[in-house]
């Protein structure tokens, strides 16, 4: 998948509101395999910016770097599958495995007719 960014602007919440922006943010990253977040905290007097730096504490096994400046951070995010498309795969696995044992199933049918039609013709000679 290609280089893709996430830009979330967290002006306007309250301090307790950002573990759960960053919850959704970071799981819709996920889903749409984006690799780079760029979260948007402001100057200020920097209450959204310590929640956000101790909010990313919680997901650093998905963080491949951070570069911090005064109003934001930019983070480069390892790429996950989404559960959608890890059961997408396996569906397709099953639906494949189904099919080539019908084919297999269905080729052992014709070549056991394909001996029973021979056994008669050599029986009626």
């Amino acid at each position: 998948m290609g280089y893709r960014v996430k830009e979330i602007d967290l002006h306007g919440l309250y301090a307790d509101e950002v573990e759960y922006a960053l919850a959704n943010v970071f799981t819709e990253c996920t889903a749409y395999g984006i690799s780079e977040l760029n979260i948007i905290y402001g100057k200020g007097d920097g209450v959204l910016k310590q929640k956000v730096h101790s909010a990313l504490a919680n997901y650093q096994k998905r963080i491949i770097s951070t570069k911090s400046y005064e109003a934001n951070i930019k983070i480069s995010l390892k790429f996950q599958e989404s559960k959608a498309k890890i059961y997408k795969k396996k569906l397709a696995e099953k639906i494949k495995e189904k099919n080539n044992k019908a084919y297999l199933e269905e080729v052992q049918l014709k070549k056991q007719k394909g001996r029973e039609k021979y056994s008669k013709r050599m029986k009626l000679k």
